[in-house]
């Protein structure tokens, strides 16, 4: 579910061990609203999240349930757990990036869109590039899906190892590429 408020005056937060470092997870008593990726440091979570959110107050510690649930399903998705994320949300954005942002959820797990699958899948099949931007202003990446290196919107960009020789590089490039340019062609789908 995402809330569109606007002020709040207590923000909490947390984090979780990860093998890439830690991840940052804040909430207000709505739902969560900033999930950093993993090394993101909380003096830089505090200032993206002050651009749409203001408050008051920041309290350290799982004291309101969405922050207590978050923490669970990430714990829970960094040990390898295959996990539908259910926590709420508490989102700010403009009316299309909380579009995009609901249809990312839909994503079931271990499963891969484009741009251009996300953009017909909310009825603006020519919009491939507005989706990427507005990915790119998720605020809880992890728990809503963001993009990986082969511009598919996935779950499991955080917990998959990567190959790191040449010849895997250049083929999930070659990869990248096909994908990035059949997610521009328009998608048949009905509008939501």
């Amino acid at each position: 579910m995402v809330i569109a408020q606007q002020k709040t005056s207590l923000l909490y937060w947390s984090s979780v061990s990860s093998d890439m470092g830690e991840c940052i997870v804040m909430a207000t008593e709505a739902g969560v609203c900033w999930t950093g990726t993993p090394g993101a440091t909380l003096e830089g979570a505090l200032a993206r999240t002050r651009r749409w959110l203001q408050f008051e107050q920041v309290v350290q510690g799982e004291e309101v349930v969405p922050l207590q649930q978050a923490v669970d399903e990430l714990r829970r998705y960094f040990a390898g757990e295959r996990v539908q994320f259910a926590c709420p949300l508490d989102l700010r954005g403009t009316s299309f990036q909380l579009t995009v942002w609901r249809e990312l959820c839909h994503i079931p797990y271990g499963e891969a869109r484009s741009y251009g699958e996300i953009a017909g899948a909310i009825g603006r099949p020519s919009a491939s590039r507005a989706v990427g931007a507005a990915n790119g202003a998720n605020p809880v990446a992890i728990i809503v899906p963001c993009h990986d290196s082969d511009g598919k919107f996935c779950w499991d960009k955080w917990t998959r190892k990567r190959g790191s020789s040449k010849v895997e590089k250049s083929e999930r490039d070659d990869h990248s590429r096909r994908r990035m340019s059949m997610s521009m062609k328009p998608q048949g789908l009905e509008p939501i």
